[in-house]
């Protein structure tokens, strides 16, 4: 019996039609305006729930109807009644990738496990779509990815909630909140903490601020917790790029002082089974497992992947016995050169276009600080798939974040050749708040295209 079949024989079918009808609901009676950050918010929080196995079965349903929070995000974007705009046509390759990949796993001894994730992330590649074309302005950007982050935020309760009832869930020196691995669920740490700081120093008050810094350091305490080094040091280092502007927020470091002094306390407390020691050491068995991956399975089928192999997982080569723990591998294993080329071009354009995008940061948003932050985070997906297959795992908020983020900054790569200007800049009216850099004075007439027709009618000078 596999993973597939296991769910069909512990999930009512009719709780899943009722996660279906509750979605259904959402669209016909929460306000359009309203309805794509409420999904946002909801997506992560239900995505960690289907990795938390011993909060089944609610986390069996979680993960079985997937599909059907990815499809409802879909039609709230689509909805939306924000302006819309057009996205670079390139985009477009990675539904079609996620259709071509259905072919590579038919022969494979998980077949239909195989197709269903397949189809999710044809829907992830919609969806992030979809709601990339919502962005036109620097304020539809941060509504995007401030309702994502709430949502994270949230999640994260979740793997609390562990710590405070389950202090003991330590194997191998690792913490294991409600049973989930510490290599899955870290990546939730890793977007945690640097977009919390973020909020924190952009919260128009002293409670909001507290808040996103307490979540900032649940993340960062839980990343500890795990002793997961792919997620404790990319984490602190996206962290430090927000450094230096809190050290203009007296109150952020009153705050985070505070947290951090209980949160020093509270793992002494909790944590005496933890393998802090594993932090401190680089050593890791992953690139053996490279090799072996390579040696045994890759060079063995190394253009066509899975397509014309019998017998084989679709996640994990049997030969080797466990993953490959990154996500180049991953590709290479199931789909071979001939979809893991364009998967790499893609990645390419994908860091091309952030570097492009911070450079001209000035010209496209006033927060150049959240540009900063975003192009970092692109880059940072890319790097962390060495050590990680998440990205391409459509039950990962960390895997949407990269298709869309990958979306977002591939169109503003192409509207930069084709002269258009990519975003409307000016001050992010829906969470920013008095925290936010002083806005420049734009000529917005440029920008009609890009829902801007409002502002266009009566242009400004921008000033020197």
């Amino acid at each position: 019996m596999d993973k597939f079949e296991a769910y069909l024989t512990v999930i009512d079918p009719l709780q899943v039609a009722a996660v279906g009808m509750v979605g259904v609901l959402a669209i016909l009676f929460i306000p359009k305006r309203f309805l794509m950050p409420i999904v946002l918010m909801v997506l992560p929080a239900w995505q960690e729930l289907g990795r938390m196995p011993d909060l089944f079965p609610l986390s069996a349903l979680a993960k079985a109807t997937g599909v059907i929070s990815y499809g409802v995000l879909i039609l709230a974007a689509f909805f939306d009644k924000s302006p819309k705009r057009s996205v670079s046509g390139l985009v477009w390759v990675y539904p079609a990738m996620a259709l071509i990949g259905a072919a590579y796993v038919l022969n494979t001894e998980d077949r239909m496990l195989a197709l269903v994730v397949q189809f999710q992330w044809f829907l992830l590649t919609l969806a992030a779509i979809m709601v990339v074309r919502t962005i036109t302005d620097e304020a539809s950007l941060l509504r995007v990815v401030k309702s994502l982050m709430i949502g994270v935020c949230l999640a994260l309760l979740l793997p609390l909630s562990a710590v405070l009832l389950r202090p003991g869930d330590v194997k191998y020196g690792r913490f294991f909140p409600w049973g989930s691995n510490p290599n899955q669920i870290g990546v939730l740490f890793l977007i945690g903490m640097p977009f919390g700081l973020f909020l924190a120093l952009r919260a128009r008050n002293l409670i909001t601020r507290g808040y996103f810094v307490f979540s900032s350091a649940v993340a960062g305490v839980m990343g500890v917790l795990c002793a997961s080094r792919s997620i404790v040091y990319p984490g602190v280092m996206l962290a430090g790029i927000l450094a230096i502007p809190m050290m203009k927020k007296a109150s952020v470091i009153a705050v985070a002082g505070i947290l951090g002094l209980f949160a020093a306390g509270w793992l002494a407390s909790v944590t005496e089974k933890t393998d802090f020691e594993r932090l401190q050491s680089l050593e890791t068995g992953r690139v053996e497992t490279a090799e072996e991956y390579v040696r045994e399975v890759i060079s063995q089928r190394p253009i066509f992947g899975l397509m014309f192999s019998e017998g084989e997982m679709s996640r994990q080569a049997e030969e080797v016995g466990h993953h490959a723990h990154n996500a180049y591998l991953d590709q290479l294993y199931r789909y071979g050169l001939s979809l893991t080329a364009p998967f790499l071009i893609m990645a390419g354009i994908s860091m091309l276009g952030a570097a492009i995008a911070w450079f001209h940061r000035r010209k496209l948003v006033n927060d150049t600080l959240f540009m900063t932050l975003l192009a970092a985070m692109m880059w940072v997906v890319y790097a962390h798939g060495f050590v990680n297959g998440s990205i391409l795992y459509p039950t990962y908020t960390w895997a949407f974040l990269h298709v869309m983020l990958s979306v977002f900054f591939i169109t503003l790569l192409f509207d930069r050749f084709s002269g258009r200007p990519g975003l409307v800049p000016g001050n992010a009216v829906s969470g920013i708040g008095a925290s936010a850099p002083a806005p420049q004075h734009w000529d917005y007439s440029e920008y009609a295209d890009y829902g801007a027709e409002a502002a266009a009618e009566e242009p400004v000078e921008q000033s020197a």
